[in-house]
């Protein structure tokens, strides 16, 4: 008998290890495929060199002082605008040592795409862990999905987004655990650590612990008692009141703050409304959802809690967005896609119960066919979406490159325009400041008047010499050049266009032979196709002797000229290009643009090449 009664002992440890094992290792697989799939990204479309606010708050107020070492505590809680980065700082000063001091926007991107990695983790181990049948099934794709989604590019290629992934992990691991834990052990701790951790990534870090707070309130399992409950929720709203006395307050005439209360809704709802321009159809499940579960007054299981919390949070994000920046909010800015794209999934959710929970067989049929419909338009609108940023990713990348060339010409004392688009960083007048600083020109690998090559690194830099290794290509500029090309077919009516800017000049005018230029402008009309965007425009440079050619790769609305000239083939006109100059001869040149194969359109504006 005892020999019998000591086997459960000795056999308990096994079912412990096979459900550890049983989160570790999907945890760390999807990890794993979370981040190849953002590296991809950073290697094809992002590059090496600061981009624009990471020239002062993260190189001169925070990388220069840590290398000269004086940088201090108090600097790490600086004010960045409304924000205090804190935990952005603390993360790139780690990435910055481990690279042997190098400063590499690809790899503080690649390590962001950690903390991305391992929000998507946990919610793929909590959807496993909590949901069953079709639920499951379906869920699990959906969070699978989300790494393949492009339309948060901006937060995956460069390096100083990683606030906002911080933002949505702390919140991810916040409400999975309150689903995970009705007892509240340690009295709410990491709920607590999960909001001061937000607070100090994001202004808007502060909803978390006020979400966190509703969440709990609406908590009505057994397994804590009404005290401690009251307890927490009382710490999160004093953590809540705290964090919004210590975060800084900026001046009314240096913000995008909403107007009116009209301004502030329609931003709101344009951002809940997202992937679909001012229909908020995504939300509908969760409505619907919600109405059925107060008619029948349930009390919310687990995974419930989970996606309310998540889909509460990003509403009050919205709600935030609309009143913080919902002046002349025309678009969702690609850098808050990360975190609606969980209110997506929690509607996913939803909808899945809302089919699951259909009681007859003829009305659980059809529940099913108007989810379907309604999916099945978002997920249109969210394929086309992540297409066309695709071609974004595509001229972003021009941009970086072409701001790489400008830096390579200020450090040979080559004549910049104050207004030159390609300026590594807004002000012309703060360069000197930065490049300046031999502290920061060691860090970026300037060798006297030369940026050494991105690829052509100290052997300290091991990271940046991963990146190479994994991508060699990444050493190779893609910023595409003029080429020659046949003489120039004549114009014929009725083709129209307009170069809108024209970027890169000398102060004098000109530009050197070499130097990238930009051209914006529109063209057309442009080819009858299913995706327009998908077309090109081709700008020429004329002159007597000499013909050059190079290709936007992106067509964009310009709904404006096609009301002027009366014609909707020029809806899709719109292009901008980011193009080298060094197959360009000398001389004075004419600039000719042609949509697809139509007709060539001149403009008005000369370029002369010396």
């Amino acid at each position: 008998m005892s020999a019998v009664s000591l086997m459960p002992d000795k056999a308990s440890p096994v079912p412990v290890l096979h459900r550890l094992l049983s989160q570790i290792i999907p945890f760390v697989l999807v990890w794993l495929f979370a981040l190849v799939c953002h590296a991809m990204m950073i290697l094809l479309f992002s590059q090496s060199l600061p981009i624009s606010d990471q020239w002062d708050s993260e190189g001169f107020l925070l990388i220069r002082p840590w290398l000269e070492g004086h940088l201090s505590w108090a600097q790490l809680f600086d004010p960045h605008n409304e924000h205090r980065i804190f935990t952005k700082r603390v993360f790139d000063l780690a990435v910055l040592s481990l690279n042997g001091a190098h400063w590499d926007n690809r790899v503080t991107a690649l390590a962001n795409a950690g903390i991305y990695a391992a929000a998507v983790a946990t919610c793929f181990v909590f959807v496993r862990r909590t949901t069953e049948g079709l639920t499951r099934r379906v869920l699990q794709m959906a969070v699978l999905a989300l790494p393949l989604m492009t339309a948060n590019f901006e937060n995956t290629l460069w390096g100083f987004q990683s606030p906002f992934y911080f933002s949505c992990l702390f919140a991810v691991f916040g409400f999975q655990h309150v689903a995970r834990n009705p007892a509240l052990p340690a009295f709410g701790a990491p709920l607590l650590v999960a909001s001061a951790g937000a607070i100090l990534s994001l202004a808007s870090g502060l909803l978390l612990p006020l979400a966190l707070a509703v969440l709990l309130a609406l908590d009505r399992r057994p397994g804590c008692s009404r005290l401690r409950r009251a307890g927490v929720i009382a710490m999160l709203l004093a953590v809540a009141v705290i964090g919004y006395a210590v975060l800084p307050k900026l001046p009314p005439e240096n913000t995008v703050m909403a107007r009116s209360i009209g301004e502030a809704a329609t931003a709101a709802l344009r951002v809940l409304s997202w992937p679909i321009p001012l229909l908020p159809l995504a939300w509908l499940p969760l409505l619907a959802w919600l109405a059925l579960a107060l008619k029948r007054r349930r009390t919310f299981c687990t995974a419930d809690l989970f996606f309310l919390g998540l889909a509460g949070w990003v509403v009050l994000q919205a709600l935030a967005t609309g009143y913080g920046r919902g002046q002349g909010l025309v678009a969702v800015p690609w850098r808050y896609t990360d975190a609606l794209l969980y209110g997506l999934l929690a509607n996913v959710y939803f909808a899945c119960r809302l089919v699951a929970e259909a009681p007859p067989r003829l009305l659980r049929w059809s529940t099913a066919a108007s989810v379907g419909m309604v999916w099945l338009v978002v997920g249109a609108y969210l394929a086309l979406v992540s297409a066309q940023s695709v071609y974004v990713m595509l001229q972003t990348l021009r941009i970086w490159q072409t701001r790489g060339l400008v830096l390579a010409a200020l450090l040979r004392n080559e004549p910049v325009a104050a207004d030159n688009p390609g300026l590594p960083y807004p002000h012309l007048s703060k360069m000197p400041l930065f490049l300046g600083s031999a502290t920061l020109r060691s860090a970026l690998g300037v060798d006297g008047e030369r940026l050494r090559d991105s690829c052509d690194v100290a052997a300290s830099a091991r990271l940046s010499r991963l990146v190479c290794t994994l991508w060699p290509s990444t050493a190779t500029s893609p910023l595409p050049q003029f080429r020659a090309t046949v003489a120039l077919p004549e114009e014929t009516p009725p083709s129209r266009c307009n170069l809108d800017y024209l970027g890169g000049r000398t102060p004098d005018g000109s530009i050197t032979r070499g130097s990238p230029l930009r051209l914006d402008g529109w063209v057309g009309p442009s080819a009858q196709r299913l995706l327009p965007m998908f077309g090109t425009a081709t700008v020429f440079l004329v002159s007597d002797g000499n013909v050059y050619a190079a290709n936007s790769e992106a067509i964009t609305p310009r709904p404006d000229v096609a009301a002027f000239v009366a014609d909707p083939r020029y809806h899709w006109s719109a292009f901008s290009l980011h193009v080298g100059t060094a197959n360009v001869a000398p001389g004075s040149y004419a600039i000719y643009l042609r949509a697809e194969d139509a007709a060539p359109c001149r403009t008005e504006q000369i370029v002369e090449v010396r």
